[in-house]
């Protein structure tokens, strides 16, 4: 077989001819996949794209906010006492996959008619879970530069306490 009619499988991207990487398999693709994190699955990687397509874009408040608790308000008032424990663990979740954040707490307080209002309590997220290295690296250094952390040894134990 000549030596030019094979497929190389050890270049990153995806390219018809990957020794030149000049035509794409898919050129309209928005995916950035040299970028890819090749130790986080995909769809933990597609969990934290709010943060990695728009870092660069965020303004002060915005990224100061990755930094303070996640409130989530929870409406009890349609729930009813049969389902009300797996409505409620799908909400924790959900909320917590889609701002990449662990719960911490609740907080709940009956109102006029002692239906509970409800609020969970989200943790600050964790830099060292964003699964795009430059991200990570670029929230590291913005937070470091605030004073919001001290070193990346201490990222962790600051969030988990």
């Amino acid at each position: 077989m000549p030596a030019n009619k094979y497929i190389e499988k050890d270049t990153q991207g995806e390219f018809f001819n990957p020794v030149s990487s000049t035509v794409k398999v898919n050129p309209d693709c928005n995916c950035d996949c040299n970028n890819r994190s090749s130790s986080s699955g995909d769809e933990n990687y597609e969990r934290w794209r709010w943060l990695i397509d728009n870092w660069d874009k965020m303004s002060f408040k915005e990224r100061l906010a990755l930094f303070y608790p996640y409130m989530h308000y929870v409406n009890t008032r349609d729930n009813y006492k049969k389902d009300f424990d797996e409505r409620f663990q799908f909400e924790m979740i959900e909320t917590g996959y889609k701002t990449c954040r662990m719960f911490d707490k609740l907080k709940f307080d009956p109102d006029g008619q002692g239906i509970p209002n409800m609020i969970m309590v989200f943790k600050p997220i964790i830099i060292e879970q964003i699964p795009d290295v430059e991200i990570r690296n670029k929230v590291i250094t913005w937070a470091n530069n605030m004073k919001l952390i001290n070193c990346v040894s201490c990222m962790t134990n600051k969030n988990n306490n």
